[in-house]
This record gives C-alpha cells, sequence and structure tokens, in this order.
C-alpha cells in the first residue's frame, strides 16, 4: 500500500532498537503535507476515506476476527461517570468566556449523555468485527500532494478495535462542521469497505465529541492545568467541539 511508510531494519535486522528506556523505529519519510483543513474539497475528502478503507481491508485480510468493542467497553463508563457527576459540576472561574464554555458543556451532558449512554449500552454486548485499527487518524495524519493522498503516519496508538473508530475519528476531524460532508466522506469510505455500521459510526463520533468537551472541561475547569499553547486557542478547539454537539443537522440520525 504506498501511502503506508515502509519499516527499516537495524544492523541486527530488527524494526526497533532499544536505547534502555525506549524503543525507536526507523521508517520510510512521506512526502506530502497535512493540509486538508486549509484546502478541503470533496475529491481529497473522498481519496482520505478511500485510503483509510484499502488499509483496513488489509488489515482485515490479515487477522480479522469477531469480539466485543473495545472502544464501547471503555467509554460507557466514562460518559456514565460524568453523568453521575452531574450535581456536583461547577464551573467557579472568574474568566467569562471560559465560565460561558463550562456552562454549556455541563447542558450538552445534560442534554445529550443519558441517550448517548443508553446507545452504548445497547450495543456493548454485540460483537463486530475488530482487526488492527490506527486510533489516532486524523487530520494531521493524512498527507496530500494536490488531491492524491500520499501518506498515512503515526501508528503509535494501534491496537485490534472496532474499524468505525477509526472511520468516525478522521470523519470528525476532517468534516467537523459540515453533516453533509461528513456524509459524504462516509458514502466514499464505504464504496471501499461496505462491512461497518454506518449508525455505528454515527454514534461513536458523537460520543467523542461530547467526551472530547468534557476533557477540557476536566482540564481548564476542574485541573487547573496549563497547557504550552495560548489560551484563545484551546478555548476555540474546546468551542469547536460545543458547536457540533448543537449543531441540529449534525445531530439528525442517518437514514
Amino acid at each position: 500500500i504506498p501511502t503506508i511508510p515502509r519499516i527499516l531494519t537495524n544492523r541486527s535486522g530488527q524494526s526497533f532498537t532499544f536505547d534502555g528506556s525506549r524503543f525507536w523505529e526507523l521508517t520510510q519519510w512521506m512526502p506530502g503535507s497535512a493540509d486538508y483543513l486549509k484546502a478541503p474539497s470533496t475529491s481529497r475528502l473522498a481519496n482520505a476515506m478511500h485510503s483509510l478503507a484499502i488499509l483496513h481491508r488489509a488489515w482485515a485480510a490479515a487477522e480479522e476476527r469477531k469480539a466485543l468493542s473495545p472502544t464501547v467497553a471503555e467509554r460507557v463508563p466514562r460518559l456514565d461517570g460524568w453523568i453521575r457527576r452531574i450535581p456536583s459540576l461547577k464551573s467557579p472561574v472568574a474568566d467569562l468566556a471560559l465560565q460561558q464554555l463550562a456552562v454549556e458543556t455541563v447542558r450538552q451532558l445534560i442534554r445529550l449523555g443519558p441517550s448517548f449512554s443508553d446507545s452504548l449500552q445497547s450495543i456493548q454486548r454485540v460483537p463486530v468485527k475488530n482487526h488492527f485499527v490506527l486510533r489516532d487518524i486524523w487530520s494531521d495524519h493524512v498527507l496530500f500532494i494536490q488531491d492524491e493522498v500520499t501518506g498515512i503516519i503515526d501508528f503509535g496508538a494501534g491496537r485490534v478495535d472496532e474499524p468505525a473508530t477509526d472511520v468516525a475519528r478522521l470523519l470528525g476531524s476532517l468534516e467537523p462542521q459540515d453533516s453533509g460532508r461528513w456524509r459524504t466522506g462516509l458514502a466514499a469510505y464505504l464504496e471501499v469497505n461496505p462491512v461497518i455500521d454506518p449508525q455505528r459510526v454515527q454514534l461513536l463520533d458523537r460520543v467523542s465529541v461530547l467526551l472530547a468537551a468534557l476533557q477540557w472541561f476536566e482540564w481548564l475547569i476542574i485541573e487547573r492545568r496549563s497547557f504550552a499553547a495560548p489560551m484563545s486557542q484551546l478555548l476555540s478547539r474546546w468551542q469547536g467541539l460545543l458547536r457540533r454537539l448543537a449543531n441540529s443537522n449534525w445531530t439528525t440520525p442517518l437514514s
């Protein structure tokens, strides 16, 4: 698969080198730029989703098996934990912009959390096809030259899981606000690899957005964590997640 970097070996013929504390690997440098968000297009979107689908088909042929979804198993208790904390979630901060985002996040948790939890629990015990997936496939990890995908990079978070996890992650990154383009991207993936359930992709995407907004609540409100990035940039990311949750078109179920 030309979009996947080749793994190079050391003098001992191993694909990794241990320096006493860390493992290192050397891979082919892939050409192109991760610039989809600067120049989005239907053609680029389709090519990105086709490339992911081709990769999934290769992994499925190598080691596919039916099992419960690790992603769903992790998200059920995580979301339920936030729902139980609703009565104690406060936002005692002086910064007005920060407080507004915190209040809106709790509001969206109250509005969407219980239904998302019910939906996750309804599929938690249903076995699905699992194989190796990336789990961290997003706009920064897909390289383009013009409209062509030239590289998919960063396999550090990979594990055996359901492929809908990758599809939801990539679509939510490439087209976070345009529900029509999101569906176009999903259709492009299904052209090549029609084995996944579109409803699962949509559910995993929605739950991921809510949990990501809650993660910012935890970092900035509860833990008062400091980041190297400017606060305005952090708030912009948080605000983008809340816009997705509030978008009525985005929350319309797939037909």
